[in-house]
């Protein structure tokens, strides 16, 4: 692409039968009205009551004011586990993912002692089959909300 680029010459690429601008103008014009008034008051009612801080244990004092630095720490399933959770998440019409959200759950859970946890995940907004040639940047955040009161089993949370 540089080369035909850097030598005036036409893209080699078939041209795209959409742009961004118009899955963004797209968008725009769904999201009014009765759909948006509809997708809010969703989005109000399942986070009503949203805890604003987690209350997991810190190994500092929380800042005055949030600096958004931190640490990496990495860590890796064996294959064992991931075959057997895979197992158990297909048992249950569950996604690997779901399955590890589930568990991540749990452990913060258990290290908070809270009952309401909530993640936030990104994900790719290319549901439609037009989009998934375009450049542009898709992700939104997704609230993912589980409630471990009444202490689920793992089967029923995944559930």
């Amino acid at each position: 692409l540089y080369t035909a680029y850097a030598k005036g010459q036409e893209s080699p690429l078939m041209p795209l039968a959409i742009q961004y601008g118009d899955y963004a103008h797209w968008q725009r014009n769904w999201l009014q009205g009765a759909v948006l008034d509809e997708q809010l008051a969703y989005w109000e009612k399942q986070l009503a009551g949203l805890p604003m801080v987690h209350a997991l244990p810190l190994d500092h004092v929380r800042p005055a004011v949030q600096s958004f630095s931190g640490e990496l720490y990495t860590s890796r399933l064996d294959k064992d586990c991931i075959e057997a959770l895979t197992t158990q998440c297909k048992a249950q019409g569950a996604t690997l993912f779901m399955g590890l959200h589930a568990a991540f759950s749990v452990l913060l859970s258990r290290y908070s002692n809270e009952q309401d946890i909530v993640i936030g995940t990104p994900v790719a907004n290319r549901e439609q089959a037009e989009v998934a040639g375009l450049i542009g940047f898709f992700v939104n955040t997704l609230v993912l909300r589980s409630d471990l009161s009444g202490k689920p089993s793992f089967q029923s949370l995944l559930e």
